[in-house]
């Protein structure tokens, strides 16, 4: 039977304080830790999102997108705003053929190291991204994140040696959160030029 703070543990705390107590108190093997961990993170994954979905993210999602897009072109009249809606489809479409929201997606990966995957899927919430591809996000962060702990967390590091990595991915995370701002509006830019010219 699974340890339940080992299991309160992971899903508040995230990987960074879980497995150092798996090692010491539990003397689960790194195996062991990865397996248990990754599943505890992955069979509740789906159960987030579909609160979320039920919450409607999707349409959360898609009026963020259509938001942006009013935003950049200056439309403040009803009367535009409505056609940008009608052509909404469209518009969402040439944006995730473009990954606009590739940036995020890493960053929530990132994030998902750091901090465990009810945190990430917050974030992922927080973003307005879309529900489908931040799972598969979370999930190889789940995956990479558990074997990168494990790995690092099996050796005696001292605070400070695991302090300096946690700062560096931290630093990984924010560069990559400005990027996704800055892809994620350079992309709008140039999908909404064209649809506006239509639309007018």
């Amino acid at each position: 039977m699974i340890d339940i703070n080992f299991i309160i543990l992971s899903y508040i705390f995230g990987p960074v304080i879980s497995i150092p107590y798996a090692i010491e108190f539990l003397s689960y093997s790194p195996l062991e830790i990865f397996i248990i961990l990754s599943s505890l993170y992955i069979i509740i994954l789906p159960f987030i999102f579909k609160i979320f979905e039920f919450l409607g993210h999707r349409k959360i999602y898609r009026g963020n997108i259509i938001k942006k897009v009013c935003k950049i072109c200056g439309i403040k009249a009803e009367e535009e705003v409505q056609k940008i809606k009608k052509k909404g489809d469209i518009l969402i479409e040439n944006f995730e053929k473009r990954a606009g929201h590739l940036g995020f997606y890493i960053a929530i990966s990132v994030f998902t190291f750091l901090f465990g995957i009810f945190w990430a899927t917050f974030l992922a919430y927080l973003l307005k991204v879309k529900r489908i591809l931040a799972m598969w996000s979370i999930s190889i962060g789940v995956l990479i994140g558990n074997s990168f702990w494990v790995l690092i967390l099996t050796y005696s590091l001292s605070k400070l040696q695991l302090e300096f990595i946690q700062f560096i991915l931290l630093l990984i995370f924010v560069f990559l959160l400005f990027y996704g701002r800055r892809r994620e509006i350079k992309i709008l830019k140039k999908i909404s030029g064209k649809l506006i010219v239509n639309i007018k």
